[in-house]
């Protein structure tokens, strides 16, 4: 459940000490299987959300620091797709091979019976 959290606004508990209990247990529990993995940017949710129950748990009387993985981040999306669109156009063929050739002269014969 917090897992995913992060993109919702409000996390309701039946009391307090469940609340305290239930963060202090994500919070401390190890990260495995990329849960509880942020990246290094500063605006990123994740963080921002483990550091927002961080200061929570401490409101509720606790002392539970959150455990988490940094995975560090070199390129943003945009230059993730700008970089695979290089290559995308880097692989394609000048010419079409012989083949490639053939199936589009024959395709010029083709005839759609609908």
């Amino acid at each position: 459940m917090l897992e995913e959290s992060y993109a919702i606004s409000t996390i309701v508990f039946n009391s307090h000490s469940g609340a305290r209990k239930a963060l202090d247990h994500y919070l401390s529990m190890p990260c495995e299987r990329s849960i509880k993995t942020v990246s290094n940017a500063p605006d990123d949710p994740r963080l921002a959300l483990l550091k927002k129950l961080e200061l929570l748990v401490k409101q509720l009387g606790s002392s539970t620091i959150a455990l988490y993985q940094v995975q560090e981040c070199g390129m943003d999306a945009v230059d993730v797709f700008q970089e695979m669109g290089k290559k995308l156009a880097d692989a394609l063929l000048k010419e079409p091979t012989q083949t490639m050739k053939l199936y589009m002269k024959l395709g010029e014969f083709a005839v759609y019976r609908g």
